[in-house]
C-alpha cells in the first residue's frame, strides 16, 4: 500500500513537470490542425496520512500463558491426614513407692548349741613355790616404795584360775602365764604384783582357786627383793 502511494505521487510530479515545460501556442494555425485533448488524469490524494498499524502476530505462534501454581492441593478423601506434631511438656510424675515384700518368720532358726564342756581337771591342785621375779621403784611411794612381781607355781586343777594375796584379790591371767615340766610333773605358773619396799624380805600368803573348784592357800618367804 505504501508503494502504490509513492508511485501515484511520482506520476503526479512527472505530469506537472511536463505541463510546465510545454510552451503555450501563440498564433498557432488552427486550420487543418487537429487538437488532441490531453488525457484526463485523475489524481486521487488520500485525505489523511495513512497510519501504520502493527502487523498482528502470526496465528501459528503459540502464546505462553502463565499458569497459577496451586498453593493448597486438596487431598483425596480416602487419604488419611497426617497428625499435627505439637510440643507438649509432660508434667513430672510422682515416683510411686515400691512395695516391699515382708517375710514373716514364725519360727526363727536358733543357733546350734556348741560343745563348751570344760577341759578335764589335771588332777589334785598342789602348791609348789612362790618365786621372786623383779622389783622396781614405785614413783607414787618415794623413796623406798617398790612394785614387786612374783610368780606362784602349782600343779593340777584347770583354768580359769583366780588368785588372792593376803586375802585380797589380785588381777591375773585366768588361763595362767605359762607351763613347765619338772621331774615328770606339769606345773602352771601365774604372775602377780604387790606393793612392797625395795630390798629386805618378802613374806605373805597366796591363795589359788581352779576352775574345777579346787583351791589351796600357802605361805611363802623370800629372803631378799632388791629394786632394779
Amino acid at each position: 500500500m505504501i508503494r502504490s502511494s509513492l508511485l501515484s505521487r511520482c506520476f503526479i510530479f512527472v505530469a506537472l513537470l511536463l505541463a510546465a515545460c510545454t510552451p503555450s501556442p501563440t498564433a498557432f494555425p488552427t486550420a487543418g490542425v487537429t487538437v488532441q485533448a490531453f488525457p484526463n488524469v485523475e489524481i486521487s490524494t488520500p485525505s489523511a496520512t495513512p497510519t501504520e498499524t502493527a502487523a498482528p502476530a502470526p496465528t501459528d505462534t503459540p502464546t505462553l500463558e502463565a499458569t497459577a501454581t496451586p498453593t493448597d492441593t486438596p487431598l483425596p478423601t480416602d487419604t488419611p491426614v497426617p497428625p499435627t506434631l505439637t510440643n507438649t511438656t509432660l508434667a513430672p510424675q510422682p515416683i510411686q513407692p515400691t512395695a516391699t515384700k515382708r517375710i514373716v518368720v514364725t519360727n526363727p532358726p536358733r543357733p546350734k548349741a556348741t560343745n563348751t564342756a570344760a577341759p578335764p581337771s589335771a588332777g589334785p591342785i598342789t602348791f609348789r613355790a612362790v618365786q621372786f621375779v623383779r622389783a622396781v621403784p614405785d614413783p607414787a611411794r618415794p623413796p623406798d616404795g617398790s612394785l614387786d612381781t612374783l610368780s606362784v607355781e602349782f600343779a593340777g586343777s584347770r583354768p580359769p584360775f583366780t588368785l588372792k594375796h593376803d586375802g585380797q584379790a589380785v588381777t591375773t591371767n585366768p588361763n595362767g602365764d605359762g607351763k613347765f615340766e619338772n621331774a615328770g610333773v606339769n606345773y602352771t605358773f601365774i604372775y602377780f604384783t604387790i606393793a612392797k619396799t625395795c630390798g629386805g624380805q618378802l613374806v605373805g600368803t597366796v591363795t589359788v582357786a581352779g576352775g574345777d573348784g579346787q583351791t589351796f592357800t600357802h605361805d611363802y618367804f623370800i629372803a631378799n627383793a632388791p629394786c632394779s
